[in-house]
């Protein structure tokens, strides 16, 4: 009986019609359908799946070591001559792709790198505001209480040098504005502007002109000293929440 010469060919098909070019080629009786590398047909993932869940996988492991990296301790130049090259095997690699979840892990570091950059910037921004409103800390009037119907007042800080001369002329043109200077500090004047809600607009340009910045506080409520002592007592915790994020970061960097 002659041997016939057996040829292997892939077949790619859209899933609507997948099952009727099944039950055609076995129906000719000359192909045998089998599942590509022994994997059930329905369980198997295309080609193109497995390639990009490779490279999603890849990512998420290069952007935990990213993140991580930053929390391990640099070894030193004779720490690393004495480690020699690194050696793994296949086994190791399978062992260590089951016990870590790369998706797991990226998840994990997502949530610290969010923990630890949202409550630095949430506290640089409270010492900022503290920092702008010392100058004002003798004003007693609430910062959401600087205005009424008719009288508005305004927190302008002035180069005090610059601005010593021009500001009598300034009292003098503007007569029915009240002028108290808060502070004079590392050459800057704050002073706080009682004046007219109608027409305020030449003096505006006046201070502006002597090189005065308005300061503006929208959303902040209570006086300049209740909100510095309100911000100020929010530090220690930010910090520990920043170095008990980074401690759990330095934790998860052991297995790198």
């Amino acid at each position: 009986m002659a041997i016939s010469r057996m040829l292997k060919i892939q077949l790619l098909a859209h899933n609507s019609i997948k099952e009727e070019v099944k039950r055609y080629l076995r129906e000719l009786g000359v192909v045998e359908v089998t599942a590509v590398y022994g994997i059930d047909e329905d369980k198997r993932m295309t080609g193109e799946e497995e390639v990009g869940g490779i490279l999603e996988k890849k990512e998420q492991i290069e952007n935990s070591i990213s993140f991580l990296k930053g929390f391990v301790e640099k070894p030193t130049i004779f720490e690393k001559l004495r480690r020699g090259p690194l050696r793994t095997s296949d086994n190791e690699i399978e062992k260590l792709d089951k016990e870590v979840s790369a998706s797991g892990m990226w998840g994990e570091c997502g949530k610290l790198d969010d923990r630890i950059r949202s409550s630095k910037e949430e506290l640089l921004k409270s010492k900022e505001m503290v920092s702008s409103l010392r100058g004002w800390r003798k004003l007693k009037v609430p910062l959401e209480a600087l205005s009424t119907e008719k009288y508005e007042l305004q927190m302008w800080t002035l180069p005090e040098k610059q601005a010593a001369a021009g500001l009598d002329d300034v009292y003098g043109r503007f007569e029915l504005c009240h002028f108290e200077s808060c502070l004079k500090e590392n050459g800057k004047d704050y002073l706080a502007v009682i004046l007219p809600v109608a027409g305020q607009e030449d003096l505006t340009e006046a201070l502006k002109e002597l090189g005065g910045s308005r300061a503006i506080y929208k959303g902040v409520v209570g006086t300049p000293e209740k909100v510095i002592e309100t911000e100020m007592s929010r530090w220690e915790g930010l910090e520990m929440n920043v170095l008990e994020a980074e401690a759990e970061a330095q934790k998860l960097a052991e297995i790198l």
